[in-house]
């Protein structure tokens, strides 16, 4: 179920219409460019199954790490907001038949640790996804 999560979000990422990386991007590749879009697996935290009085309790969690790269400030700025908007819209989704909720947490400025110039323009947040 995890790797169906995880290719349900890169999905939704496509749809943002900019290039999806599976994981972190290597700039040392041609084709590797702003904009860019990469989704990392951050965790998963398997929740055992117990039963709690009027409300069901979800059997796993994982949280993903969605980087947005840009060229400049405007079109970082632009990209944020239509991924926010793209992963509010759709707060659960059914993956291989099991219901799964969705949220998107805030978000940061990437701060890069080395001093690649595609790495200027980015922006991370997470997206929380239990099912």
């Amino acid at each position: 179920m995890l790797l169906k999560v995880f290719e349900w979000i890169v999905s939704r990422a496509q749809m943002l219409g900019s290039d999806v990386v599976k994981g972190f991007p290597s700039w040392a590749r041609p084709a590797s460019s702003p904009p860019v879009i990469s989704v990392q697996l951050l965790s998963w935290e398997p929740i055992p199954s117990q039963p709690r009085i009027g409300q069901p309790i979800p059997r796993s969690t994982t949280t993903f790490r969605v980087t947005v790269f840009a060229r400049n400030e405007v079109e970082l700025c632009s990209l944020v907001e239509s991924a926010g908007a793209l992963w509010r819209s759709e707060p659960t989704a059914v993956i291989d038949g099991t219901r799964v909720l969705v949220v998107v947490t805030a978000g940061t400025r990437h701060d890069s640790v080395s001093p690649v110039q595609q790495e200027q323009y980015a922006f991370w947040f997470t997206i929380r996804v239990s099912w």
